[in-house]
């Protein structure tokens, strides 16, 4: 059965079977069981299945998206088996990182130290190594110039392949 009341102590409620399902509080706190259908509230936008807000969206907690395989907390940003896209402000992209780990990127900087475990591959005709602004450099032809070097143990090998020097 359902039932409606209105007083000073308890504010406005509906209750069904005893329980409220809707409830109104004399500070104005609403608490409500089932769903919300509805237009525009406060300049958030419900349509369908689609939520949009103009303005900020604050969240204690996370955000989670395709069933926990996108989420955002305080951790960081999280996808599991999809791919990242960064894009400048035209909508190209500039930045692309797949699911397998392969980063793509039109311009990347990195500083620190930076650990390659297998190989490193710079392709293209303009495809350089530079350390130390010139103190070591490699060329697109492999051409290497090098300020100083010290090796150790092996050969080198002049550019014909026939006249190599044992370095011990």
């Amino acid at each position: 059965s359902m039932s409606t009341y209105l007083n000073n102590t308890n504010g406005f409620e509906i209750q069904k079977s005893g329980s409220d399902i809707f409830h109104v509080d004399t500070s104005g706190n609403l608490t409500m069981q089932g769903n919300i259908t509805a237009g525009n509230i406060s300049g958030v936008n419900f349509t369908g299945d689609s939520l949009t807000l103009a303005g900020e969206l604050s969240v204690t907690g996370s955000l989670s998206a395709n069933n926990g395989n996108v989420v955002i907390n305080s951790s960081g940003l999280t996808i599991k088996g999809g791919n990242l896209t960064i894009g400048d402000s035209s909508g190209n992209t500039t930045t692309h990182i797949e699911s397998d780990g392969t980063f793509v990127t039109t311009k990347g900087v990195f500083s620190g130290s930076v650990a390659i475990t297998d190989s490193l591959t710079l392709s293209g005709s303009s495809a350089n190594i530079d350390v130390g602004g010139g103190k070591f450099h490699v060329d697109s032809s492999g051409n290497v110039t090098a300020k100083s070097m010290t090796v150790t143990g092996g050969q080198i090998i002049a550019g014909d392949g026939d006249n190599g020097v044992d370095v011990s």
